[in-house]
C-alpha cells in the first residue's frame, strides 16, 4: 500500500520519473484522477456526493463500526493528507471529523506556502 501511495502522488507531479518498479502507470493515474476533477476511477471528486464541488482536491475513505478514514489529495499543491479516526457507532462524531479536516487543510496549506517560498528564495538565489 504504501508502494501504491507513493506511486500516487509521484504521478501527480509532473517532473518525477517513475521508480524502476512500475506500480500506478501514468495512464492509470489519469484514469484514476481525470483532471476535471469528474469521474474518478475510485475517488471522489467535484461530481460525487462526498466531494467538494468548489475545490480541486481528490478523496477516498470509509468507515465500519468504531473506525473512520479519509485521504484527501490535491494535485495542483503536491500535498494531502490522511485521516485515521476512532469512534464509537457507525462513523466518528461528524461535527468534529469536520473540524479536524479543517484543521489539517489549513495545516497543509501554511505548510504548502512555505514550501513555495523556500523554493522562490532557492531560485533568486
Amino acid at each position: 500500500l504504501s508502494k501504491l501511495l507513493q506511486e500516487f502522488v509521484r504521478r501527480s507531479m509532473p517532473a518525477q520519473q517513475p521508480s524502476a518498479e512500475v506500480v500506478l502507470t501514468a495512464a492509470g493515474y489519469r484514469l484514476m484522477c481525470p483532471s476535471t476533477y469528474t469521474n474518478g476511477l475510485a475517488w471522489w471528486g467535484k461530481d460525487a456526493w462526498y466531494g467538494y464541488k468548489d475545490e480541486e482536491v481528490w478523496l477516498h475513505g470509509g468507515f465500519m463500526d468504531g473506525v473512520r478514514t479519509q485521504v484527501n489529495f490535491y494535485p495542483k499543491w503536491s500535498a494531502g493528507f490522511v485521516i485515521l479516526c476512532n469512534g464509537e457507532g457507525v462513523t466518528a462524531n461528524p461535527t468534529t471529523y469536520a473540524a479536524v479536516e479543517a484543521r489539517l487543510r489549513a495545516e497543509m496549506l501554511t505548510l504548502v506556502e512555505k514550501r513555495s517560498q523556500s523554493q522562490r528564495q532557492t531560485t533568486n538565489s
